[in-house]
């Protein structure tokens, strides 16, 4: 009698995540052999080991308990919105001046920030690095 061996598939191949790119990844992948993830000035990114975890950035327990502190402080709610006279959860806590800018860990440099915002704010501020810049902080919500 013979014995029947059955192999599971496994996950499907995807397209390249690298803009324009069509070619297939390997299960799990996110970018083909041509297009790996790399630090570039422009993008920002960094991995990890180049950078450091959370914790060897400065976000561990102290951070955490600050956190908390500062969503206590702002009610939950975005500042950002707030000033537009919106009112949105806040998700997030947001070093108004960027630690990258010599911005700091005090109360006063920190405000809750819904995703939305966060995300707009630091890719303005990605921006303004590339170009040497300011650039105005738009955001725009459905209504």
């Amino acid at each position: 009698m013979r014995s029947i061996t059955l192999i599971m598939p496994s996950k499907r191949s995807s397209l390249c995540t690298y803009p324009g790119c069509r070619s297939l990844t390997l299960p799990g992948e996110g970018r083909c052999g041509k297009h790996p993830y790399a630090f570039t000035p422009r993008s920002g990114w960094q991995p990890d080991s180049v950078r450091g975890d959370a914790a060897q950035r400065g976000y561990d327990s102290r951070w955490v308990k600050k956190r908390e502190l500062v969503m206590r402080r702002d009610h939950g709610l975005c500042q950002v919105c707030l000033r537009r006279g919106v009112c949105m959860a806040a998700h997030e806590v947001d070093h108004i001046v960027p630690k990258c800018k010599q911005g700091d860990d005090r109360m006063e440099n920190l405000q809750a920030i819904c995703r939305q915002c966060h995300a707009a704010k630091t890719a303005r501020e990605a921006i303004e690095q590339a170009m040497g810049k300011p650039m105005p902080f738009v955001i725009t919500r459905p209504k």
